[in-house]
């Protein structure tokens, strides 16, 4: 029987992908970040792991793979990757979900405190060598609004209300079963108004493709609105 043909959208030697390093016998894993790189292996893949290259070359190395059985990405969003002839294909499309989210959650709690102590600030006076005390915020007290309340969604609110951070968290769809809205500062209510939502939030982050919110609905224009008056109130204080 021939080996397992995978064909891996990454470039050989990727750190992320040191477990590839060694097959399993009956498997064989070939590599590369264009079409060309698998014109000979195409006709045997049965699996694809897309780690790279996004839709610009999954879907040209997939027109030459009539024998593929799966399409794993490897990311959590999927919006990059697909492309009409695999939406209508009867090929399973899987993600990583929940995969980088711990280190997703880390990035934006790093991006709150940037901006509420002032780090560009603190850098730019330490470049010039200068002296020059200046006042911050503290994070704690203040409310964060999380648009997307999925797995990184739900790990930003767990290090935001560790930080002391009042959360308020919207999703279109039902709350997970996993999510506790009952929670002090969790607030999950998928009913409410966006506009009213924003106005009791201070910091917003975007957790998910949020459907809807780039076709000129009034979602749209409140959140960029809502983004230009954090941009405002930002200018007002570094003056």
């Amino acid at each position: 029987m021939p080996p397992l043909c995978v064909c891996v959208l990454a470039r050989p030697g990727d750190k992320g992908l040191r477990l590839l390093d060694a097959a399993p016998e009956g498997v064989r894993f070939a590599f590369g970040t264009t079409p060309e790189a698998f014109a000979e292996v195409a006709s045997q893949a049965e699996v694809i792991y897309l780690v790279s290259g996004g839709r610009a070359l999954l879907e040209p190395v997939l027109a030459r793979a009539p024998r593929v059985r799966w399409v794993h990405v490897g990311w959590a969003g999927l919006d990059g990757a697909l492309f009409p002839a695999l939406v209508e294909s009867a090929i399973p499309v899987t993600n990583a979900r929940g995969v980088f989210s711990s280190s997703l959650s880390e990035f934006v709690l790093a991006s709150i405190l940037f901006f509420a102590k002032d780090l560009r600030r603190m850098l730019a006076n330490q470049t010039a060598g200068r002296w020059s005390p200046f006042d911050v915020e503290e994070i704690a007290g203040h409310s964060l609004g999380i648009l997307g309340f999925g797995d990184i969604g739900r790990a930003v609110a767990g290090r935001a209300k560790a930080m002391g951070m009042r959360v308020l968290a919207m999703r279109r769809g039902a709350v997970a079963a996993n999510a506790d809205p009952t929670k002090p500062t969790m607030f999950v209510q998928p009913g409410v108004s966006f506009g009213d939502a924003l106005q009791a939030i201070a910091i917003l982050t975007v957790a998910g493709v949020i459907a809807g919110l780039d076709d000129g609905t009034d979602d749209d224009r409140t959140l960029g609105a809502a983004m230009s008056d954090v941009e405002a109130r930002r200018s007002d204080r570094d003056r």
